[in-house]
């Protein structure tokens, strides 16, 4: 019973190490992810401040110099549509790790219950052996 009890002891030791680690891991997972979203969104903004002067720029050369100029827009369009596809694909996976650790929050919630009970458990063995 007491080597039982020990191992209890040793085992809950060993997840109190391991909870603690990804404890102090977790804000800083969540504040990366924050960063990501943040600079992500910053992109967008700069492609919609170049392709408003691309436009802009249109308009000014007229159609003298159509032709090469709008190879060039095209050329970079598909450049621009190409990012936006993959801020699309970014910001799907930023909004996969978002339910990830949303996920992770409520997993940690359930964990803290358990690592409660369990040293609801202990305490309660250790104070039937002390009797």
């Amino acid at each position: 019973m007491e080597s039982d009890i020990q191992q209890i002891k040793n085992d809950l030791s060993d997840f109190r190490r391991a909870w603690n680690d990804f404890s102090r891991d977790f804000p800083s997972i969540k504040n990366d992810v924050q960063n990501v979203n943040d600079e992500l969104q910053k992109l967008g903004r700069s492609i919609e401040n170049i392709e408003t002067r691309i436009e802009a720029i249109q308009k000014e050369l007229g159609v003298d110099r159509g032709g090469e100029l709008s190879q060039q827009i095209v050329r970079i369009e598909s450049k621009i549509d190409e990012r936006d596809r993959q801020i699309t694909q970014i910001m799907r996976d930023l909004n996969s790790v978002k339910r990830i650790v949303k996920n992770n929050d409520l997993v940690m919630k359930d964990m803290r219950k358990k690592v409660r009970k369990v040293n609801r458990n202990v305490d309660e063995l250790e104070s039937e052996l002390v009797q």
